[in-house]
Parts: structure tokens; C-alpha cells; sequence
């Protein structure tokens, strides 16, 4: 068969703020995103629509995720995010692969499962976390993922043909 997903874009930056937090400001990361976007064809006016879901790095940690969801706000504001690492963990190195394992089986089956509850929200993290399973609405899954130094990828999988 043709497979789950196919990969169609992908955006790199490095901030090296810290080794180990990104850039409060969060242009690098950004910068991946819409990279990544825009390489896929997904980064007009409607790109919001198109991105069906996000795997964020969203390692739980404050300025992690204030950063992330800010960017996610302005990049794919409308998009439901599946939390994977609430389910499972940080597996460390193996936490881009299992995210975007996890993009393309909801590709595949077209929902974006129930995230794990994790109590109340952060108002600072203003972005779509649904409790239940999500039909998707857009062809896009996008994935990001962030790595010591200031390493950050972003990936977009679009359903495969």
C-alpha cells in the first residue's frame, strides 16, 4: 500500500539561547514552522484550516510550552493539539520519531485522539487541546521537536496517496 503519511515539509533553526530552553521570544522556532509551511504549501491565508493537527514538543515544562503555544497561536491557530508526551513521557532522542509516528497514524485514521487530561489550563498556553477525539479537518499534520543547544526541526505529513 501507498503508506500512512508522506513527509512534504520540513524547517530547521538553531537559537542556541541555552542548552536546554529556547528563546523566550521564540523567532527560531517560529522560523522552523513556517519554514516547514511553507515548504509543504501550507502557509497561505488558509494555512490555519489546512494544518489538521499539531504534535507540539510540549514537554510541560513553563517556558517550553508558553513559547511553543504562543508561536502555534500565530502559526496554526485553529489547530487541535495532541499532547503526546503527556501520554508517554519525554523519551529523549526517541521523541521526534514517536511524534511523527503518531502524525501519521492520525493521518491514516483521519482523528486526532483524546488528549490525556492535565487538569487546568494554563492561560498562558491558549491553544486547542480537545478531550475527546477530534475528526480532522485539515490535510496537514504539523510536528515539532526540539533538541539540546537550541536544535529545532518542525515536520509537515500530509495524508499519504
Amino acid at each position: 500500500g501507498p503508506g500512512y503519511a508522506r513527509l512534504v515539509g520540513t524547517g530547521w533553526s538553531c537559537d542556541a539561547h541555552h542548552a536546554t530552553a529556547p528563546e523566550p521570544g521564540g523567532g527560531q522556532i517560529e522560523r522552523a514552522m513556517r519554514r516547514a509551511l511553507r515548504e509543504a504549501g501550507a502557509d497561505d491565508a488558509s494555512a490555519g484550516d489546512a494544518v489538521g493537527f499539531v504534535v507540539p514538543h510540549g514537554t510541560g515544562t513553563d517556558l517550553n510550552d508558553v513559547v511553543e503555544s504562543r508561536v502555534l497561536a500565530a502559526v496554526a491557530p485553529n489547530s487541535p493539539l495532541y499532547s503526546l508526551k503527556a501520554l508517554i513521557g519525554h523519551t529523549g532522542g526517541a521523541a521526534g520519531a514517536f511524534a511523527a509516528l503518531s502524525a501519521a497514524l492520525m493521518l491514516h485514521h483521519r482523528t486526532v485522539p483524546p488528549n490525556v487530561p492535565v487538569g487546568a489550563a494554563d492561560p498562558e498556553c491558549a491553544v486547542p487541546l480537545p478531550s475527546g477525539s477530534t475528526p480532522l479537518s485539515g490535510g496537514y499534520g504539523l510536528v515539532n521537536a526540539y533538541a539540546f543547544g537550541g536544535n529545532n526541526i518542525s515536520l509537515v505529513l500530509a495524508e499519504a496517496r
